[in-house]
């Protein structure tokens, strides 16, 4: 018994469910569904997963944090101090 053509897209979007999928040409892009500028994109949706699971394990702060003291939280750094003045 095979396994339904689109069963690896399903799966994907399950668990990725933050994340638009768009195929081109047999590219993969997956885009944020906040509206936040930034794709992967890949040939395989492995390597699409790949891509987002680096980038959410990075120590990078959120460019969408609210506050200066919640990016401090994130980054641990005394930047909340030094934007206040």
């Amino acid at each position: 018994m095979s396994a339904p053509a689109d069963l690896a897209e399903k799966l994907f979007r399950a668990l990725y469910a933050d994340f638009d999928l768009i195929t081109v040409n047999d590219v993969y892009i997956a885009v944020p569904s906040d509206g936040t500028i930034l794709a992967f994109c890949g040939s395989t949706l492995a390597e699409l997963a790949g891509q987002i699971s680096e980038k959410s394990t990075s120590t990078m702060p959120d460019p969408r944090a609210d506050t200066p003291d919640e990016l401090s939280q994130k980054t641990g750094s005394d930047l909340a101090r030094r934007s206040r003045g």
